[in-house]
């Protein structure tokens, strides 16, 4: 039985015995644990973030102002991966730029790579 089956069940039982000032009180312990639950499932959610931005810095490397993922060569985003942690990869920049020849989708930064 799980916690929010418990709560159901205890409501049950006082809302039998018909006493008020209980039943209000269950009613707040319940808020909370519902508060508590969702802050523990966002806590999780951040906590794998975390781990996979942690995984995949130990794959990542830094050359000519981009990264690189082990086994792949098309660079990524240092900008994006810096500030946010995404992985973006860079695109062809348009022709006749000088800012740079590869530009980020996502940041519109662009990058000089060779």
């Amino acid at each position: 039985m799980g916690i929010t089956d418990s709560f159901s069940t205890l409501k049950d039982v006082l809302i039998g015995i018909d006493n008020v000032q209980a039943i209000g009180t269950l009613m707040e312990l319940q808020q909370q644990a519902y508060s508590i639950l969702d802050e523990n499932r966002e806590l999780r959610l951040k906590f794998e973030e975390i781990e996979r931005a942690n995984e995949i810095s130990g794959n990542l490397s830094f050359k000519n102002g981009a990264y690189y993922l082990q086994d792949d060569e098309n660079p990524y985003c240092s900008n994006c991966w810096d500030l946010d942690k995404k992985l973006v990869h860079l695109t062809q920049a348009p022709r006749g730029t000088r800012l740079g020849n590869k530009r980020c989708p996502a940041c519109a930064n662009f990058f000089t790579v060779t």
